[in-house]
């Protein structure tokens, strides 16, 4: 009904369509297949992908390779011994979240390598706010033309349950899948650590972070100037100097399916802007020049 409103017409083969979400490649339409998507398809490319552009650790959480960078994760750990690392498999099953574990012990992290865990991500004590790692999703549409919007409604808010022991959580466990939760229960738990005025300044400062993310990416892959891009970048909260801040934590493709089960709005919306119209659900950011 969305996309009858919105004047578009589905049609049954791609070759047929003028823009395609799909996989299937369309020589000469636009598809959802910006090259970014490989980039940063899995955990481990997504953490190759970000160690090849200088000065993102500031907002980035660390990551690691358990194949190849077990060297790198141990200084780490040692350094910084007040972190837990959250152990990621990229091992897909349809439909499955992959499986993730939390650990404070390296060796722990690193006997997982051979088990089909690929990356290691830190997550430091402010990450975790009552018995729980909360997540901020937005999502993001790059267009052929390499236009950056972020989808205006509300973020969605996601939270991991935390085994604690002490107030600190317990040194090994298997996460549950992570669970959506309502942007006041996030704000009520999280007031602390946003602090007066802190939820509107992460926003800003998560849209920040967006801004400077896609900009380094786009640097380093422009694109082919017909497909297009939606991913869905999740934050944690981490502690700068001035207050709470955002930390990137995940960004995948997102999958249509996914996003047609929030808005059934999601398909003719970004229709609309890959065609060059605005709509109401996708907001432009700008990025600097250089």
């Amino acid at each position: 009904a969305a996309v009858a409103a919105a004047g578009l017409v589905l049609v049954d083969a791609p070759k047929d369509a003028d823009i395609v979400f799909d996989d299937v490649p369309c020589e000469g339409r636009p598809t959802n297949q910006h090259s970014l998507n490989a980039a940063v398809y899995s955990t481990e490319n997504a953490i190759t992908a970000f160690q090849r552009i200088a000065g993102a650790q500031s907002w980035l959480s660390p990551g690691f390779l358990l194949k190849s960078q077990i060297c790198e994760l141990i200084g780490a750990a040692i350094m910084r011994n007040n972190s837990w690392w959250l152990l990621k498999s990229d091992q897909v099953v349809a439909g499955v979240e992959p499986q993730t574990v939390l650990t404070s012990n390296w060796i722990t992290a690193v006997r997982h390598a051979d088990v089909g865990y690929s990356a290691a991500l830190e997550c430091t004590p402010s990450m975790v706010i009552g018995g729980c790692l909360f997540l901020v999703e937005r999502m993001v549409l790059v267009t052929p033309a390499n236009g950056v919007f972020v989808w205006a409604a509300a973020p969605r808010i996601f939270q991991h349950q935390i085994a604690m022991d002490a107030n600190k959580p317990e040194p090994y466990q298997i996460l549950p899948p992570a669970s959506e939760v309502s942007e006041h229960l996030f704000k009520l738990q999280a007031s602390v650590q946003l602090g007066s005025g802190g939820a509107t300044r992460f926003d800003k400062e998560t849209e920040h972070v967006i801004v400077d993310a896609m900009r380094l990416l786009l640097g380093v892959d422009s694109g082919d100037g017909t497909n297009f891009g939606v991913f869905r970048m999740r934050f944690a909260i981490g502690q700068g100097a001035d207050g709470a801040v955002p930390v990137l934590h995940e960004v995948r493709p997102a999958l249509v399916a996914e996003q047609l089960a929030v808005s059934s709005d999601f398909v003719p919306s970004v229709a609309t802007v890959i065609a060059g119209g605005s709509d109401v659900h996708w907001r432009q950011i700008q990025l600097p020049s250089n």
